[in-house]
């Protein structure tokens, strides 16, 4: 029984429903999230970016530092949506 199990397969097909990103696949995807969530006035910090990332699969996931440091970059600090020009 244990025998016939392919577990190079069973392996292969575990990690079948992750998505292997760039970093700047994943930089645009932390931008999204956080533009969605605060467009739904739903909370929108590096923990909650950084669930959502996890609940859609996404490898490697950003640490909440790595996502601190994407929305100071695009200035998604703070209740903002992004840069004003003045």
């Amino acid at each position: 029984m244990w025998s016939d199990l392919d577990l190079e397969q069973l392996d292969k097909e575990s990690y079948s429903s992750l998505a292997y990103y760039t970093k700047e696949e994943i930089e645009e995807l932390i931008v999204m999230i956080r533009l969605n969530l605060y467009n739904n006035m739903k909370l929108c910090g590096s923990k909650k970016i950084q669930e959502e990332l996890d609940d859609t699969c996404v490898v490697p996931l950003p640490s909440l530092s790595t996502i601190g440091r994407v929305l100071r970059k695009r200035g998604l600090t703070y209740k903002r949506t992004g840069n004003y020009n003045e």
